[in-house]
């Protein structure tokens, strides 16, 4: 974390007090199985804060038993450009029986002594992990460090790592909660109509009605 300034005018003075505030210096998130970084907590955020749980993930391949979390800080969305915060395995998944069909969420928490927490939980099983983060228990990056690396990240509007927040319905991963298969679904499931609807029978006796919260990012395995 770092601190950021900010001007408090009171009704007393005319002279502006300034208030200390806790900031992240760089995003953090999660990384999927192709390397690719997922921002939950974005650059500049003030502290304490927490995120809601995020279905983001899912699983690689079928009869998979456990997850690696695998987390960064860092604005380039390819995580061997940032900095690995540590990792974590969620076990206990529900027996499944393609890939894709479970739904891992995640959550973030940063209490005001800079305390990173991330929660993993699986929907169905009710499995869950946690994993904690010191300011003070690993080496962190200097201030020259994170200019560096966001003058590197800046340079390149493709490098920017992908925010759970910039999504939109032109996205093709983008869900409507409806189990209506069309073009784009298809191609992000790679399976046809029969094996859809396969898939929607079985989602459904599980309790789901609708893909709308299930994101097709696959954690680490």
């Amino acid at each position: 974390i770092q601190p950021r300034m900010k001007e408090v005018p009171t009704s007393e003075t005319s002279i502006c007090d300034l208030l200390l505030l806790d900031v992240c210096p760089l995003g953090l998130g999660i990384e999927d199985i192709h390397g690719q970084m997922h921002t939950l907590i974005r650059r500049n955020t003030t502290i304490p804060t927490r995120t809601q749980f995020y279905s983001l993930f899912t699983n690689a391949y079928a009869y998979q038993t456990t997850a690696t979390i695998r987390i960064f800080e860092g604005e380039h969305n390819h995580t061997k450009h940032n900095s690995l915060l540590g990792e974590f395995s969620l076990s206990g998944l529900t027996s499944n029986y393609a890939a894709q069909t479970l739904e891992i969420s995640i959550r973030m928490d940063i209490d005001a002594n800079g305390i990173l927490r991330v929660d993993a939980e699986e929907a169905r099983s009710g499995a869950k992990a946690s994993f904690t983060v010191t300011p003070n228990g690993q080496q962190r990056l200097t201030r020259d460090d994170i200019e560096r690396h966001i003058t590197y990240v800046n340079s390149d509007p493709s490098f920017a790592a992908k925010s759970l927040y910039d999504r939109n319905s032109n996205d093709p991963l983008y869900m409507d909660g409806s189990f209506t298969l069309n073009k784009d679904l298809a191609d992000v499931f790679h399976i046809d109509f029969d094996t859809f609807n396969g898939l929607e029978n079985y989602l459904r006796e599980q309790g789901f009605n609708s893909l709308g919260n299930i994101e097709w990012f696959i954690v680490s395995v």
